[in-house]
């Protein structure tokens, strides 16, 4: 599954992962890329990625650790991530 990373502006300025929904029953079905999409663009409305800030969407797979749980996010990654450009 994809997850949209973007620098959060506010303290502790770390690197915020925003996971999209699959799978939720209140979404009306859509693609990947379509829920991609909905999800980068509500993020935007609601202020979650800032205007003109950067992000990425990369397979969670792809993220040091592998896929997103709570034991690499606790145990092993907390604090871990610096945004470089």
């Amino acid at each position: 599954m994809k997850v949209i990373l973007t620098p959060n502006p506010n303290p502790p300025y770390n690197l915020r992962r925003i996971h999209p929904a699959y799978g939720s029953s209140s979404l009306p079905a859509m693609t990947e890329d379509e829920l991609i999409a909905y999800v980068v663009e509500s993020s935007k409305r609601k202020g979650l990625i800032p205007d003109g800030a950067d992000y990425w969407i990369v397979d969670e797979t792809d993220l040091p650790g592998g896929s997103v749980s709570d034991e690499n996010d606790i145990d092993y990654f907390f604090d871990a991530w610096e945004w470089s450009d």
